[in-house]
């Protein structure tokens, strides 16, 4: 499975985190499902606004998942340093990734498991691969 940036806005402000918990769901209609600790920030900004972005990761962003996955966005501003885009649905891409989604969530079929929630989103908008290797959890582990 791979590695990602999903990130939210709200309010003006914009977080992300490191995510490994991102699945298609559906192509037709095409609709995708993340998994966010309940207490992190970019699940604050995902219910607040109900949208969100994925940026897909690539094999050379090892300390991408670094900065965005072992701090908090309540404590850092993880884009303070980061080049980046805003999408259609005002939430954050990350200017350097392989690809993008952009998601607005379902909320009648969002689900609370525990100390996560599973949203279930479509897939707004998106720009497919620019051919650099995506970077999978498999490879992040040999190379950290």
């Amino acid at each position: 499975y791979g590695l990602y940036v999903v990130a939210a806005a709200a309010d003006g402000k914009i977080n992300g985190q490191t995510a490994n918990a991102v699945f298609q769901l559906t192509a037709v209609p095409p609709q995708i499902a993340v998994c966010i600790n309940k207490q992190n920030l970019t699940h604050e900004y995902i219910t607040a606004s109900g949208a969100f972005t994925v940026s897909i990761l690539c094999q050379d962003q090892i300390q991408t998942v670094k900065k965005f996955g072992y701090q908090s966005g309540r404590k850092v501003d993880k884009f303070a340093d980061t080049p980046y885009l805003t999408g259609k649905n005002d939430c954050p891409i990350l200017a350097d990734c392989t690809a993008y989604l952009e998601a607005e969530v379902l909320a009648d079929k969002t689900v609370d498991v525990g100390t996560h929630t599973l949203f279930v989103a479509k897939v707004t908008a998106g720009r497919p691969a620019k051919g650099s290797q995506p970077l999978t959890y498999a490879h992040y582990r040999k190379v950290k």
